[in-house]
């Protein structure tokens, strides 16, 4: 992948600009070419966002916007700073940024509320996130994509229980059966059942 574009793709079309242009365009007051950046680029800054602070994510939706904002905000100053020069591969950039503003939140939030950072907060404010190939993220992230319209096709209870992803996840069953009003070995037989039918239906549409 180069310029956010799958390689051998766009080059020379006028609705797939690369990123240099794109950031040159948006330094002359171009809104449109933010968009098209944007669009490009924000599903991984969100994606940055939630790995750093899964849990804070997972307690608060609203914490993930809000530094998904700061991070589009912050490479807006950046860009405008005389001398920026656009970097050789941006979505390292943005994911850069992301990060800080994770950190950032983490203790700026500690201070207000006049506590040293604990121990945890720390280590996530270090947000030691895994480097990654780009295109195995914006694959991972497409199939992300696909897997929540298959959720979406799932049957009432069944979606409730998705709804408890992120405790299931975390093996804690019984507080996930106790917030959806059923019991323990019932979870985990539905849950069972769920994972089934959308590996089907993943296989499916990737096909």
């Amino acid at each position: 992948m180069r310029d956010g574009r799958p390689k051998g793709q766009g080059e020379g079309v006028p609705d797939h600009p690369p990123d240099g242009e794109l950031v040159r365009r948006i330094r002359a007051g171009d809104a449109g070419a933010m968009n098209v950046l944007m669009s490009r680029y924000d599903r991984l800054v969100r994606y940055t966002i939630f790995r750093a602070c899964r849990q804070r994510c997972a307690r608060d939706p609203h914490w993930l916007d809000a530094r998904a904002s700061e991070t589009w905000t912050g490479f807006l100053q950046s860009i405008r700073r005389h001398g920026f020069a656009t970097p050789d591969d941006l979505s390292k950039y943005l994911t850069q940024i992301a990060r800080n503003k994770c950190r950032d939140a983490i203790r700026i939030g500690s201070a207000l509320a006049g506590r040293v950072v604990s121990a945890d907060e720390e280590e996530l404010s270090q947000l030691s996130v895994e480097q990654e190939d780009t295109a195995a993220t914006v694959s991972r992230l497409e199939t992300l994509d696909i897997l929540r319209a298959c959720m979406q096709a799932l049957e009432p209870e069944d979606r409730a229980v998705c709804a408890q992803l992120t405790l299931i996840v975390e093996r804690r069953w019984k507080e996930a059966a106790e917030k959806l009003g059923i019991a323990e070995s019932t979870l985990r037989s539905r849950w069972a059942r769920i994972l089934e039918r959308l590996r089907s239906d993943l296989d499916e549409k990737n096909r």
